[in-house]
């Protein structure tokens, strides 16, 4: 529901900044937002409709449902509202109410539901998953709206198509991202059943931590990057794009290790049975540091304004998943599907630092760096 504009917003808010001031930024802001609040009501109204008129509502009740489609035009506007936010280098004010406030705030209703004793239906979670997540959405919106130093809208607001166009590659690759960090998963329950599909998961989503660091060091770089080419600056890029290979490469090196470290304690939180896996959440683990030497390729592509290239690797990446994992995973089961993830982790890295060295003419590995 957000179609991209999050992403696009980490680009063209600098743009509009520096060539029409803040009443273009104020202006691009103002159409992010409202075709988000179009597409989430959209959204709301399907979910309303498949529960309502098919058997998708049968092992949930209407009210969940409700709640869902509460919960969807907040969260939208929230993620829009974060790459806004970073467009404007707000850093903290746009990775608190998405990242840090709405998780913390969902739990503590749940666990003060529980300790309550009210009963955690899928209705009383769901309902608390929406209350926080328009919390947070208000929040983020009353700072964007500070930020950007006025109202949002001039008069009534109008549903132009071009801010969507132009955002529809960043839309693509936050789906193709999220299907490719499921297809293991998928392709586990259906050749092996959902008992293995369910030991991986705990391995894939703890995997993925170790990416933390590479997201957090993107989002001050993304609005830099934006205005350097946006400058044509390229040797101030290319400064940037070293240093930042070094800041990417040393934060995963430190989660990922931690990781590896405690493999076999944190699986074995979830049983026995998922402690046994510890050894392929090392191997993730040291995929992801080899992964950031590789460096901010993906941010520099995006932020040149090269989606189209951006998309063709997300599409690349996604079939190699999709490929690789229907040959590993069939012969090797669980293993097999922490395989497919590693093979296309290294894809997605490689293939980025290559378009970007080739388009761009800039190295963002950490050998640039080694050897300046």
């Amino acid at each position: 529901a957000s179609l991209g504009l999050g992403g696009r917003g980490r680009r063209d808010v600098p743009r509009a900044l520096a060539d029409g001031g803040p009443e273009t930024a104020r202006a691009f802001v103002g159409g992010a937002m409202t075709w988000a609040l179009v597409a989430g009501a959209a959204l709301s109204l399907g979910l309303v409709v498949v529960a309502a008129s098919t058997s998708a509502g049968a092992d949930l009740p209407a009210g969940a449902f409700v709640a869902i489609a509460v919960f969807a035009p907040a969260f939208a506007i929230l993620q829009v509202n974060r790459g806004l936010l970073l467009g404007y280098r707000r850093i903290i004010a746009a990775q608190l109410p998405a990242e840090i406030l709405r998780p913390l705030l969902t739990v503590t209703l749940i666990a003060a539901a529980y300790v309550a004793g009210l009963a955690l239906s899928a209705v009383l979670a769901f309902s608390l998953a929406a209350a926080s997540a328009v919390l947070c959405a208000a929040m983020s919106t009353w700072t964007l709206r500070r930020r950007a130093g006025g109202p949002f809208f001039e008069g009534a607001p109008r549903l132009d198509a071009g801010p969507v166009r132009a955002a529809l590659p960043f839309l693509f690759v936050i789906g193709s991202t999220m299907v490719g960090g499921e297809i293991g998963s998928l392709l586990l329950g259906w050749m092996h059943g959902a008992e293995a599909a369910g030991q991986f998961q705990p391995v894939a989503r703890l995997a993925m931590l170790a990416a933390i660091g590479r997201e957090a060091g993107n989002a001050p770089l993304a609005p830099r990057l934006a205005m350097l080419f946006h400058e044509g600056d390229m040797s101030g890029v290319r400064r940037l794009c070293r240093n930042a290979a070094l800041l990417l490469s040393g934060g995963t090196a430190v989660l990922a290790g931690a990781l590896a470290l405690g493999a076999e304690p944190l699986l074995g939180l979830y049983g026995e049975a998922f402690a046994r896996n510890a050894h392929l959440l090392v191997w993730l683990a040291g995929v992801q540091i080899a992964s950031a030497f590789f460096g901010p390729a993906p941010i520099a592509l995006a932020m040149a304004g090269e989606m189209r290239l951006r998309s063709a690797v997300q599409l690349l990446t996604v079939l190699v998943q999709v490929i690789g994992g229907a040959v590993l995973i069939r012969y090797n089961g669980v293993e097999g599907a922490a395989q497919a993830m590693a093979l296309g982790l290294i894809v997605w890295c490689g293939a980025n630092w290559l378009c970007a060295r080739l388009r761009l003419g800039v190295d963002t590995s950490l050998a640039a760096f080694l050897t300046r």
